[in-house]
C-alpha cells in the first residue's frame, strides 16, 4: 500500500473535521493531463492550499505515444510528497535565499516577512531522472528583482 493509499484510507475512516486535511490534495487523473508542446504533459491541481497550480511532467519522446497512464502513481506520489513537505522547501529557501532577499526601500528582509511574501507558482517533473522535481516560486512584494525562485527535488538513490 503506497503513501497516497494510506492518505486515502485514513481520510476516509476521519471524522468529517479531520477529512478535510488528508484529502484536500486530490489525486491527479489521466484527464486532468493534457499533451504540451515539448515533450511533456500539463495540469493544474492544488498544492499547499493553493488551486490551479500548474503542473509539467517531462518525458522521453518515446513515452509520448504510450500517454501519461505509466507516469500517473510516480506523479502523485512525488506530488503528494511536495505537498506535505511545504516546511522543508521553505527552510531551503531560508537558507539560501533569504540572505538574498531585499526591500528596495527598506534593505533586508525579515524570516517573517519573506515567508509571507512566496507563492507557489508551478511545479515541473521529470520522468527521466527519477521524477525529479523544480518547485517555482515567487514574492510578492517582490524581493528578487523580477525574478522567481526554484527549489529542486531529487529522488533519493
Amino acid at each position: 500500500m503506497g503513501l497516497w493509499d494510506k492518505l486515502r484510507g485514513k481520510a476516509e475512516t476521519a471524522g468529517e473535521d479531520e477529512a478535510w486535511r488528508t484529502t484536500e490534495r486530490d489525486m491527479m487523473g489521466l484527464r486532468d493531463f493534457q499533451e504540451g508542446r515539448y515533450s511533456c504533459f500539463e495540469g493544474e491541481t492544488t498544492l499547499w492550499g493553493e488551486p490551479y497550480i500548474q503542473v509539467s511532467v517531462e518525458v522521453p519522446k518515446t513515452d509520448m505515444k504510450e500517454g501519461m497512464a505509466r507516469h500517473l502513481d510516480a506523479v502523485n506520489e512525488k506530488l503528494a510528497w511536495i505537498d506535505t513537505h511545504k516546511d522543508a522547501v521553505f527552510r531551503a529557501l531560508l537558507k539560501e535565499a533569504l540572505p538574498y532577499a531585499q526591500d528596495e526601500d527598506l534593505g533586508p528582509v525579515s524570516k517573517d516577512d519573506f515567508l509571507e511574501s512566496l507563492g507557489l507558482m508551478d511545479v515541473t517533473l521529470q520522468a527521466e531522472y527519477g521524477y525529479r522535481g523544480e518547485i517555482h516560486l515567487q514574492c510578492e512584494p517582490e524581493y528578487f528583482g523580477d525574478h522567481g525562485l526554484s527549489v529542486m527535488v531529487t529522488p533519493r538513490s
